[in-house]
């Protein structure tokens, strides 16, 4: 369990259910996973499908919820019929103010498990009912308490209504005799009439009672659940392609485009680089005709300049019998003759360089 929020903190803020969420959304970006189909079950697992769709309809194809309560009732103070329900902050501030510090800080594990579901509530398999109530009783009471105030003082209707992917919920139908035990009187307002409040509120949300199930409906109806998921896979692919533009046929035809919309293209890569299919003696000639490459004509100005000045510098260096030495060059150019670089006086000159080198 990820550590205590600090004191002080809200149940409303959902610190551990909206971590929750937050690990779902980073574990979708890391798999890689496209328009996944979220199954909630129960408590928890079905307020965070609810929040992860709800938040986050982009990464999410379509929420299957199964034997869940939506959202725990909870009755106004200010209405002693206990017929209006609490708003959301009325309902927070009641989680920690009193049943939070004044209840379930203090009550005993057996307290807990007296008035916690039943095991014949879970499956119609009497053995597969006692094992999974034997498993969810082995979590530790503080992270249960934690998780159960977040979900009743968190109210999701709002994210009922703006529910945008197909969703779809499988209610337990139980049995009559659960159903009629006044000790599990609260059976039917938590599954069955709790999601009736729901019913409307958005057409992409399909409820549904699932006959000779309990609350996990995955072991009692399997071939239920697979059908549900199947439906609710097909409607996120049309929701998908809802969302794609239309096909013009005008816009297609004026753009020179085939039937599907397509256009062909033809793609072209040229290579660059030096040129190796003709002769040296070809590209002499086209270099002085004047037809050779850009790089050519941009170099000839500058290796003619520096053959003038090698000429000046010479014809100075002869008549005054002295030493030059530029004043601007740190060094002769590179493009610059010999004759430019001779340092003993009357020494004679190589011949003239050739603009080619």
């Amino acid at each position: 369990a990820p550590p205590m929020p600090p004191a002080g903190t809200s149940y409303g803020e959902g610190t551990w259910t909206r971590a929750a969420e937050d690990a779902l959304v980073r574990l979708i970006a890391e798999r890689g996973l496209r328009k996944p189909v979220v199954i909630g079950h129960f408590v928890v697992g079905a307020q965070l499908a609810i929040r992860l769709a709800a938040d986050h309809p982009a990464l999410v194809g379509g929420v299957v919820i199964l034997g869940a309560e939506p959202m725990r009732y909870f009755a106004s103070r200010r209405d002693s019929s206990g017929r209006t329900p609490a708003g959301r902050e009325e309902r927070a501030a009641s989680v920690d103010r009193f049943q939070a510090p004044r209840w379930y800080k203090y009550v005993t594990t057996q307290t807990w498990e007296t008035n916690n579901y039943a095991p014949s509530q879970y499956s119609s398999d009497s053995a597969r009912a006692a094992a999974l109530w034997a498993r969810s009783a082995r979590v530790p009471m503080p992270v249960m308490i934690r998780y159960l105030c977040e979900f009743i003082a968190m109210d999701v209707t709002d994210a009922f209504a703006a529910m945008t992917v197909p969703t779809e919920v499988l209610v337990p139908s139980f049995t009559p005799g659960i159903l009629a035990d006044p000790k599990q009187s609260y059976v039917k307002p938590l599954f069955h009439d709790a999601w009736e409040t729901v019913r409307g509120t958005s057409p992409r949300v399909t409820i549904s009672r699932v006959g000779d199930s309990r609350i996990f409906v995955t072991d009692d109806q399997p071939a239920a659940v697979e059908a549900a998921m199947a439906r609710v896979a097909k409607g996120a692919r049309e929701n998908s392609q809802e969302r794609q533009p239309p096909y013009d046929a005008a816009l297609a035809k004026r753009l020179g485009a085939d039937a599907r919309g397509m256009k062909r293209y033809v793609l072209v890569m040229l290579k660059t680089g030096s040129r190796t299919d003709f002769a040296k003696d070809d590209l002499r000639s086209r270099r002085w005709s004047g037809t050779a490459q850009p790089r050519f004509r941009r170099r000839w100005p500058f290796i003619s300049a520096s053959t003038r000045l090698a000429d000046d510098a010479r014809a100075r260096c002869l008549s005054s019998r002295s030493v030059w030495r530029p004043r601007a060059l740190t060094g002769p150019p590179r493009s610059m003759p010999r004759c430019a670089r001779s340092r003993r006086i009357g020494s004679a000159p190589p011949p003239r360089a050739s603009p080619r080198r």
